[in-house]
């Protein structure tokens, strides 16, 4: 697509905005600074001034950045802008900061995140964090913000298969974890343990990021892929299915297929109550939460409550909480006052959202274990395969 072509259709898009403002109240980061630039519609005012050509000032460029991209406002919007479409495309508009920079070079590149999980156990045994803070390579907030994020164990995952019958595919299920698979091997492991019980072939995915966290297409190998691919993270899965909206995707929701098969598994009774967090891609564009809450409330003896925040964020944003602290903590107090005191752990099928509220609740020191629902069904799983899958 040409360059006219895509300016046209972004101010096409900006146009079809009626400036209703039934958009601004669902807008967790206007929520967070009541200030209309803020919002969404705002900050489609406020691209219109970046078809101007010139350099946006930096007041704008804070503003349209500052979006969580949660696309509460598109899911209601009468008038049905495509907001995320358009940020999207307003953010390639603006010049990049330091620190988008690096993890354009660090998600983008395969080499760094094979090396990542070395990287990742370096920094927690011989203190690189105090390093780094010295050569002011990051600021202490967002130093403590990872530490809380980086996971007890960060090797790769060891797949164990089990001794069942397996469907007879063409080709194995690919299962998609993308550049954060360092930050959450155990999920990875337990969606090939998982997928195994309900008889299907499975195989890693290389590590590469889908785009989602730069809000940039996917690599070209993966965006072309023909083979059927599970996406761990919710975030991914939303990404990857825009990109392919209109055409015909190989790229499917893990619980999707598991919620096929529940019934057939055979699973060990354990008494558990947890939480479930709803992330905003589940919501919109996915519609994919009603699919999670059915295979936990298949799982027998657990008891879930759905978070009931009021935000419909948790502040996560992918690496978004690593650059807006204030907004990103803003959100999250709202879900952790919405956890019952008695509750410990926390499902959610999305990454983003777990570094963040992995990172959050050890900060604040409450004892809250975020998993992935794929762990939590493997550890259901697990007696009856003489396998433990740690959660």
């Amino acid at each position: 697509m040409d360059t006219s072509t895509t300016t046209t259709q972004f101010q096409s898009g900006l146009d079809a905005c009626v400036r209703c403002g039934l958009c601004i109240p669902h807008c967790p980061t206007y929520q967070h600074f009541r200030n209309e630039a803020y919002s969404p519609r705002g900050r489609i005012a406020l691209m219109q001034t970046l078809n101007t050509h010139e350099q946006p000032a930096h007041d704008v460029v804070t503003a349209l950045d500052s979006c969580l991209h949660c696309l509460s406002c598109e899911a209601m919007c009468p008038a049905h802008v495509p907001y995320g479409t358009l940020i999207q495309q307003a953010r390639t508009m603006m010049p990049q900061s330091r620190w988008q920079r690096i993890l354009t070079s660090m998600t983008t590149s395969r080499i760094a995140i094979v090396l990542l999980p070395t990287f990742l156990r370096l920094y927690r045994l011989f203190g690189l964090r105090i390093v780094l803070q010295r050569c002011q390579f990051f600021s202490s907030d967002m130093l403590r913000r990872i530490d809380g994020a980086i996971p007890q164990s960060t090797g790769q995952p060891k797949v164990k298969r089990n001794h069942i019958a397996i469907k007879k595919t063409a080709t194995p299920l690919q299962i998609f974890a993308g550049c954060s698979a360092p930050f959450d091997n155990n999920t990875v492991r337990s969606a090939h343990h998982v997928l195994t019980a309900c008889g299907y072939r499975t195989q890693t995915y290389p590590h590469r990021c889908c785009g989602a966290a730069q809000h940039t297409p996917p690599p070209t190998a993966l965006q072309d892929t023909v083979t059927d691919t599970v996406v761990l993270a919710t975030g991914c899965l939303a990404h990857l299915h825009t990109k392919h909206k209109g055409q015909q995707s190989h790229f499917f929701d893990p619980l999707a297929i598991v919620a096929a098969h529940i019934h057939e598994l055979t699973l060990t009774p354990r008494k558990r109550h947890v939480a479930m967090w709803v992330a905003c891609s589940q919501r919109y564009p996915l519609d994919s939460s009603n699919t999670m809450l059915a295979v936990l409330n298949a799982l027998p003896g657990l008891s879930v409550t759905v978070i009931r925040a009021d935000t419909t964020c948790c502040g996560g944003g992918g690496q978004y909480f690593l650059r807006y602290g204030d907004v990103a903590d803003h959100n999250a107090h709202k879900v952790a006052d919405a956890i019952a005191d008695d509750i410990d752990t926390v499902v959610c099928a999305n990454i983003g959202c777990t570094l963040h509220l992995r990172s959050f609740f050890a900060q604040h020191t409450r004892q809250i274990t975020i998993i992935h629902p794929l762990s939590l069904i493997a550890d259901y799983l697990a007696a009856n395969h003489n396998q433990s899958v740690p959660t």
